[in-house]
């Protein structure tokens, strides 16, 4: 490290630190705190960027930025682990920080950027770009107006088909744009069109999105106000330190972080690190834009909204887009520690995922030579494969030591390894396209990877084929779960869950590949030189990525069905009514999801009952006996003596049964309880009704 890079990285150090200390000590700023935090988050990405021989210009900070978050996650995982998270013990965390990286980078080179090819179509780009940010500046003012609070099925439901339009358009000028190897533009504008797609639950649903979320930020709140939390989670927390970072030293809650934190993590990092590996692979710019715009055809509901299991995917895909110039080309471009470091963050952070990618490190470091064009070994071929052989039964052992799983064989479950796909039709010709790019998305998936498997394949390293072995090995763990895996404790249209996110993650592993045959086939595509098919491809592909954005959230229209409902403001209001009436008398609920999750967001972990105290109040988990006991009453009959069973279970003497009108049975389920009791409530001008079931009541 020249010593001019030296002073000025510890200039700005020193300015990080002291704003930091300031802030958060002295001051009591908030604002002064998190700029000092973002300045050493930054100087501690540039001396971590050294771990990279080189990289695409403009990507330096981004991907040195992976590894402090990394370290971030571990160091705050022990810290949590070891006895509480609190800001003063998160503030020595943030201070070892660059220090680390000053460590690291002194054992490296300075990184040196390889500039992509000039483009002499300035006045093209221009109008290119200028024509994105006004598709951008459109999707905005349009999703702008469509803010709801109501319980919602899907975003398509409330919004207007021409946010999709926008979207398109602007990916069709992005495609012009990095048609002309303008590299760095088109990742900026990839960036810009990724943070649009993923921020759509974000501007639709101010009260949030989904039901996990709801979970995980009663946990990050419990967390900071405790530093704590009993039990111990086994994993989430390489999750929860990142968060807790910004919370604690913003003075911010849980909601406000946990919204935007993943879209922003992924609208910034995918794209970079894929054009960073694409580029350092190919050396061109076609292929490099090309492969950062792919990221768009990622499947994205995973990253819509903040949970460890989307979180972990994130960090996985990085892992293997970092080490994908090595396993193609052989030439070493990160240090091994980098991704032994990002996989045990991974770990930390979901161990569905995180067992993969200690896999993948695992096979990645066995094979590879202990020189320039040496044989691969005897000894590491047979430990490659005792490791390979070992980890196909790795996820199985591991939902056995968990308790998520029992051993139980029936082939009924294989009918969950294969994904859905359609090749129908609905005769509409909207609905029929986007339905048949997404539906078979796995397909096209794979053809992409063939189509890079074809072109690399006779290319001197081969290690490249660690990603489709790791895809089996997943697979063969898919098999066993689906055959012997017990999730009967999941209400039964959540039982394949698990088995889904491992398929998912036979598909995910090779997402890397796919992104570089989409970068290298547009690229021969491209160099026809015919402008009707360059025309089409484009459109094609822009095409591609609105109906990505459409399949991303749930969708309820002729061709797919969404069983949930978006937390709404009756939902809210029902959750204090309850314990208003209540007021110091005990009380269980029977209602849904949404009204559960309200609570945990309105009062935390409030309550918990029964005589082992591991009953919660509201019906959470879906798959327990109380939320069973719900849906006997709703969709059955709303009987006293099932109201009398779910209070014996917690130990109480009062019981509220919740009934939304949008329920499809509400109605009847209304008629039926307002038999049962006499003491009822509405709430919302009908929006809800409550009804109250006290123990010794005869009807």
């Amino acid at each position: 490290m020249s010593r001019f890079v030296l002073l000025k990285y510890s200039i700005l150090t020193a300015l990080g630190l002291g704003m930091f200390f300031a802030g958060a000590v002295a001051l009591e700023m908030p604002a002064v705190t998190l700029t000092g935090l973002g300045v050493v988050t930054l100087v501690s990405a540039g001396f971590f960027a050294h771990t990279w021989g080189s990289h695409l210009r403009g990507t330096r900070l981004l991907l040195g930025s992976v590894v402090s978050l990394c370290v971030i996650m571990i160091l705050g995982s022990a810290v949590y682990y070891v006895g509480t998270i609190t800001a003063s013990h998160l503030f020595w965390v943030m201070i070892a920080l660059p220090f680390l990286g000053w460590l690291t980078a002194h054992f490296f080179e300075e990184s040196q950027f390889i500039e992509e090819p000039s483009s002499d179509a300035a006045l093209s780009l221009g109008l290119f770009g200028a024509f994105f940010v006004i598709s951008i500046i459109a999707f905005s003012l349009l999703i702008s107006g469509f803010q709801t609070m109501d319980a919602v099925r899907s975003p398509w439901l409330v919004t207007s088909p021409l946010i999709l339009l926008a979207l398109v358009s602007a990916a069709v000028w992005l495609c012009s744009i990095a048609a002309k190897q303008h590299a760095r533009l088109a990742l900026i504008g990839t960036m810009v069109l990724l943070g649009a797609l993923l921020s759509i639950a974000v501007m639709v649903f101010p009260l949030g999105y989904g039901f996990d979320p709801f979970l995980h930020q009663a946990a990050l709140d419990y967390i900071a106000q405790n530093g704590t939390i009993t039990p111990k989670p086994p994993y989430y927390i390489g999750q929860y330190a990142l968060e807790l970072v910004v919370m604690l030293f913003g003075s911010l809650d849980a909601h406000t972080v946990d919204v935007v934190f993943l879209p922003i993590l992924t609208a910034l990092l995918l794209p970079a690190t894929a054009a960073a590996s694409v580029w350092h692979i190919t050396k061109r710019g076609i292929p490099t834009a090309f492969g950062s715009i792919a990221t768009a055809l990622v499947p994205l509901s995973p990253y819509i909204n903040t949970t460890p299991q989307g979180l972990s995917y994130l960090w996985l895909l990085l892992l293997l887009f970092l080490a994908l110039p090595e396993l193609v080309t052989g030439q070493r471009w990160t240090h091994p520690v980098v991704l032994i470091v990002m996989a045990l963050a991974t770990l930390l952070v979901h161990p569905l995922t995180g067992i993969p990618a200690m896999v993948f490190v695992a096979l990645f470091l066995l094979s590879k030579p202990s020189a320039q064009d040496a044989p691969f070994s005897p000894l590491r071929r047979v430990l490659f494969w005792i490791t390979a052989a070992a980890s196909a039964v790795s996820l199985p052992i591991a939902f056995t030591l968990f308790g998520e799983s029992a051993w139980q064989i029936h082939w009924n479950g294989l009918r969950a390894l294969v994904p859905q796909t359609f090749f129908s039709t609905r005769f509409d010709v909207v609905g029929d396209l986007v339905t048949w790019i997404t539906a078979n998305g796995w397909l096209w998936l794979l053809a992409f990877v063939g189509a890079a498997a074809v072109i690399l394949w006779n290319m001197r390293s081969k290690r490249w084929r660690i990603l489709l072995l790791l895809s089996l090995i997943l697979f063969v763990n898919a098999t066993i779960l689906a055959v012997t895996g017990d999730f009967s404790f999941l209400i039964d249209y959540e039982q394949t869950n698990y088995i889904d996110r491992v398929v998912y993650l036979c598909l995910h592993v090779l997402l890397p590949l796919a992104v570089l045959g989409i970068g290298l086939v547009t690229e021969r595509v491209l160099s026809l030189n015919r402008p009707l098919i360059r025309t089409v491809g484009m459109v094609v592909l822009a095409i591609a990525i609105g109906a990505n954005a459409y399949a991303a959230y749930p969708r309820h229209d002729a061709y797919t069905v969404s069983r949930g409902f978006t937390v709404s403001q009756s939902d809210h209001h029902t959750v204090a009514s309850i314990a208003s009436h209540a007021k110091s008398t005990p009380y269980i609920v029977l209602a849904n999801q949404s009204v559960s999750a309200a609570a945990i967001e309105d009062n935390g972990f409030l309550h918990y009952y029964g005589e082992r105290g591991d009953v919660f109040y509201y019906p959470v988990p879906t798959g327990g006996p109380l939320y069973t006991l719900f849906l006997e009453m709703i969709e059955d009959n709303p009987t006293h003596a099932r109201a009398e069973a779910a209070m014996d279970l917690a130990g109480v003497d009062r019981a509220y049964f919740v009934v939304n009108e949008y329920w499809w049975s509400a109605e009847v389920a209304i008629e039926r309880a307002r038999t049962q009791t006499n003491d009822y409530f509405i709430v919302d001008d009908g929006a809800v009704w409550v009804f109250v079931f006290d123990s010794g009541e005869i009807r």
